[in-house]
């Protein structure tokens, strides 16, 4: 078949023809094959095509011509007096196309949650639609009619957009809908519906991302900005930093940037925890806690070990279920830290109260003792009282005594529970040195605060027999 030659018709094809003495007529069809047209060309000044010879050209063509069609087909071929233009003379059917899919979740649009103040938190505007196992998420479409062509061939109609990919299945109750097998995400991509159990955001955690709640795997390309809140039922990787965001993992937990929580960040870990640095951040792991810089300023409770590999932990109280080792531990301008490790919860509340009762009898006897040494250390002093005077010292001693009788009974209360406790055995360790306002915390029943710089490399054990904090020197590992 062969292009028209006229610039007027240039989408159609010649399929057929016919000619005389002095015309030509052709048979267009378009590209879709859903119009037929004849066209009557003169080839010269004498040519003429009778009708008849045209309706009878079309009639024996392989055009597939309706019954009103066929009927209408005389009156339109005396149309073509003088030839040129084409007449519209059959049409096909189009298949129908499919309707848009019925969808039973926002998918496509953020969804916004409702506030009774009729308030909106940008925060909370969501791209991401997180489903449930078994949840319907549309309504399969239903099929379309086929269409057909001018020449009597099937049009087959386009295929359907939607397509089922992972984790999503048809309603095996209801064969209309479509539902997901697990729970996950909803990706809708190029017509293929499927259920996601890795979210991967391309860049930072933004207003244009907004909050993210997720049962699978989340992966943030970018950093995670102020004010933002991520939770995955499993882990949860960062490639940049966290803000005062509140990130909360049922897994794993790596973030390779650093936290600045500002006080108001919160990272939550139900496995181990991976960051750059910690400032000022509070930290609640399952696992092990590793830093690579420093952990400064921070409220840190892991059940595992906790550790700092180049730099130290500088304020802040870190509470480790076992070892806390970091290259040194305070700094140089004496900043009040609290370093635990060996940390049991139920221990440390018992052992706490007990040592709060203990300073407070301590503190008694010191301000009883203060208030007596000018009249009882001064010979001669105390005879020269008047009688009033003298009562009032009787009872001051009186008071003196209760009050060693009840620290006594503290102190000897406090090292029953130490040496009942069943300890851990957990060390802090700094290769550097540790400084004073340092205060050391051992298995939860023994507290120092350091007075001293201690040199490193060191290992700081409890000493069982004596209840106290025993300080180890460690040889240097000499460079290879």
């Amino acid at each position: 078949m062969g292009k028209l030659p006229d610039e007027k018709t240039p989408k159609a094809d010649i399929i057929d023809q016919c000619q005389g003495d002095g015309w030509r007529v052709l048979l267009l069809v378009s590209a879709d094959r859903l119009t037929a047209s004849v066209q009557w060309v003169r080839t010269s000044a004498a040519g003429a095509c009778p009708p008849e010879k045209v309706i009878e050209f079309v009639r024996g063509s392989k055009l597939h011509l309706s019954r009103e069609e066929d009927e209408r087909l005389p009156a339109l071929v005396r149309t073509l007096v003088g030839g040129g233009s084409a007449v519209v003379v059959a049409k096909g059917s189009p298949a129908e196309p499919w309707k848009e899919i019925d969808w039973l979740i926002p998918v496509g649009i953020s969804s916004l949650r409702d506030y009774s103040d009729e308030t909106v938190d940008l925060h909370e505007v969501s791209q991401f639609i997180n489903v449930r196992a078994g949840q319907a998420l549309c309504v399969v479409p239903a099929s379309p009619k086929d269409g057909c062509s001018v020449l009597g061939q099937t049009l087959a109609a386009p295929p359907c957009p939607l397509q089922l990919g992972e984790r999503v299945a048809i309603d095996e109750k209801s064969s209309s809908r479509v539902v997901a097998l697990q729970p996950g995400c909803v990706k809708f991509v190029g017509g293929r519906l499927s259920v996601e159990q890795h979210l991967e955001i391309p860049g930072d955690l933004n207003f244009k991302t907004g909050n993210i709640d997720f049962s699978g795997d989340v992966t943030v390309h970018g950093n995670v900005l102020d004010g933002f809140h991520i939770k995955s039922a499993k882990n949860i990787v960062i490639d940049g930093s966290v803000g005062m965001s509140t990130v909360e993992a049922g897994g794993n937990l790596t973030i390779k940037g650093g936290v600045n929580g500002g006080h108001k960040g919160k990272l939550v870990s139900g496995g181990d925890l991976q960051a750059h640095y910690l400032h000022m951040v509070s930290v609640e792991c399952s696992g092990e806690v590793m830093v690579d810089v420093e952990c400064h300023d921070s409220m840190v409770l892991a059940m595992g070990s906790v550790t700092v590999s180049r730099g130290g932990i500088i304020g802040g109280n870190v509470m480790a279920g076992t070892d806390v080792s970091a290259g040194f531990l305070g700094a140089e301008m004496c900043v009040p830290t609290t370093v635990h490790a060996g940390y049991q919860a139920g221990l440390d509340a018992q052992v706490e109260k007990t040592r709060k009762n203990l300073a407070h009898a301590l503190a008694l006897v010191k301000n009883l003792e203060s208030a007596l040494a000018r009249c009882v250390d001064q010979p001669g002093v105390s005879s020269r009282f008047p009688s009033q005077r003298k009562t009032q010292m009787i009872q001051f001693q009186t008071r003196l005594g209760d009050a060693r009788l009840v620290a006594k009974r503290e102190l000897a209360s406090l090292s029953s529970q130490m040496r009942g406790a069943s300890l851990v055995g957990a060390t802090i360790s700094s290769a550097k040195q540790v400084f004073p306002k340092v205060t050391l915390v051992i298995d939860s029943v023994c507290e120092e605060e350091v007075s001293d710089e201690i040199a490193g490399p060191v290992r700081l054990a409890l000493d069982r027999d004596r209840l106290a904090i025993k300080a180890t020197a460690r040889k240097r590992q000499s460079a290879k």
